[in-house]
């Protein structure tokens, strides 16, 4: 069954348990949010990028779209909702559609963003008046994806010093609404991108044990953790994948991974031209040694009219380093890596060391790709939620049951024991979905271990557990069955394993 079809049977499924609570006393506890359920399964999965305030959200956010649309700056960004989504502005000069908390909406022009930038007072209280600000785009991965810019976790914005944290909660259905009872499926996230620091904190587990908790344990596949701005220092560049694992060692049961990452080196990696030109350059200096002692040491250091023993004139540093544009520790590490590199070379490492790349890929297939999926396995634990509390309860045979309906024993037998057909299909299709998520953590292994798998085997495991593969193969069930008992590294036969299984699901179906 195709993510497609399990989809559409759930609706129907969501169908018919609303037309037997419709002859219960709880047809208006249920009724209505299982419609509701029922219609969000229809709307585009809801990707959200949150972390702590200037762990480089924006910045990433432009580069994942490839454009100039959230604010970068060097001070706390406003506690806006910021939402990109696919189609075309009415007016090319008011690009944005501003909803506000009163219900009303207008399209607003880059100067009224521009404005919102700040935490005075005046400015505080003008984005309290704002609900979010969505920017249509022709990213055809927005056609089932929203992307959503939230503000940040433990902001010091305004009188109450949590600003940020509260629009953020807020928007992704964290605190609890009017009724305790329901949260409004159009605030839930149903996929997290949390962004950490180089230090951890209690408020990001916090965080993620709040999305978990709405969302279903579970849910931590649908859950990835990014360690961002690792060019800060040279250090964290060089330790970037040890310490991303050991991030993930202490939240491995709140997230699917730690990836680490630089917005900054991606956005601004120059051109081969530009490359050439600095290599030009610094190609004057003697040694490594003196490029990061006296050239590279800061950046009011590099802007010193003359720098005793580099024999480069301000005039041509300044050919070579947009000030106000690149930041200045991106600046340095690309002048690192081409004076030691040639520059094709160079600048595939400056490339690799980013690791948006990578990010791109298991973002396509973790959350573009599978937003089908996610929303139909998020309807599917809702309705059980629901059937489990009547089940639990035995609400379905209680003397209210009974009165309230005025129902014989033969109807109300009808309805408990359809109730109970309905539960045992959206539990045989929940342990589909967690089947397809498996495979998904192999996907995700596989890109994190591509070293152990010669080209043609990865490109094959990609396409396999990206359901990309519906022809069932015996000599590569037989290739991966081997491999899964005879391959001396675990990764690879843990790997070999679920491909194998794939393989035999294929012949089943």
């Amino acid at each position: 069954m195709t993510h497609l079809e399990t989809s559409q049977r759930v609706k129907e499924l969501l169908a018919d348990l609303i037309n037997l609570l419709k002859r219960t006393p709880w047809s208006n506890m249920y009724c209505d949010t299982l419609r509701s359920i029922s219609q969000e399964m229809s709307n585009p999965c809801r990707l959200a990028i949150t972390g702590r305030v200037k762990a480089g959200k924006s910045s990433l956010i432009n580069v994942l779209l490839n454009g100039d649309y959230a604010k970068v700056g060097t001070d706390e960004t406003t506690a806006t909702i910021n939402i990109f989504r696919y189609g075309k502005a009415q007016d090319e000069t008011r690009p944005v559609l501003c909803e506000y908390t009163n219900g009303t909406s207008e399209w607003v022009s880059r100067a009224f963003l521009d404005s919102l930038q700040g935490n005075t007072k005046e400015i505080v209280s003008q984005i309290s008046k704002i609900k979010s600000l969505t920017y249509y785009l022709s990213d055809e991965r927005l056609k089932n994806t929203i992307l959503i810019d939230t503000p940040g976790i433990d902001a010091v914005v305004g009188e109450t010093g949590d600003a940020h944290q509260e629009q953020t909660e807020y928007f992704l259905g964290l605190r609890k609404q009017h009724n305790e009872e329901t949260i409004q499926l159009s605030n839930n996230a149903d996929a997290v991108i949390l962004l950490l620091g180089e230090v951890s904190h209690e408020s990001d587990i916090d965080f993620i044990q709040g999305f978990l908790q709405n969302r279903g344990h579970h849910s931590c596949i649908n859950t990835i953790a990014l360690l961002s701005q690792i060019d800060l220092t040279d250090e964290r560049i060089k330790n970037r994948e040890e310490n991303a694992k050991l991030r993930y060692s202490s939240l491995s049961q709140y997230v699917n991974s730690v990836m680490p990452i630089s917005a900054g080196l991606k956005r601004y990696i120059p051109s081969i031209k530009e490359a050439e030109e600095i290599k030009s350059i610094i190609g004057k200096i003697p040694s490594k040694e003196k490029l990061n002692s006296l050239l590279l040491r800061s950046e009011k250091m590099y802007l010193l009219p003359r720098i005793p023993g580099i024999d480069i004139s301000l005039e041509e540093r300044l050919s070579i380093y947009k000030k106000g544009e690149v930041p200045f520790r991106c600046f340095a590490v690309f002048l690192k890596i081409i004076y030691e590199y040639e520059i094709p070379e160079a600048l595939e490492i400056i490339n690799k060391i980013s690791g948006i790349d990578a990010l791109k890929e298991i973002l396509e297939a973790q959350f573009f790709g599978r937003s089908l999926h996610i929303k139909t396995e998020t309807a599917i634990r809702q309705a059980l939620n629901i059937i489990w509390t009547l089940s639990n309860c035995d609400l379905l045979r209680s003397s209210q049951f009974t009165e309230t309906k005025n129902l014989s024993n033969t109807e109300i037998e009808f309805v408990a024991e359809n109730i109970q057909t309905i539960q045992n299909e959206l539990e045989h299709l929940s342990q589909k979905t967690r089947d397809a998520n498996t495979y998904f953590q192999a996907l995700i292994s596989l890109t994190e271990n591509v070293q152990l798998f010669s080209l043609e085997e990865f490109e094959e495991l990609k396409a396999l557990f990206s359901d990309k593969i519906t022809v069932f193969n015996n000599d590569r069930l037989n290739f991966w069955f081997r491999d899964r008992n005879n391959s001396i590294s675990e990764i690879r036969r843990e790997i070999a394993e679920r491909a194998y299984n794939k393989y035999t699901d294929i012949a089943f179906n």
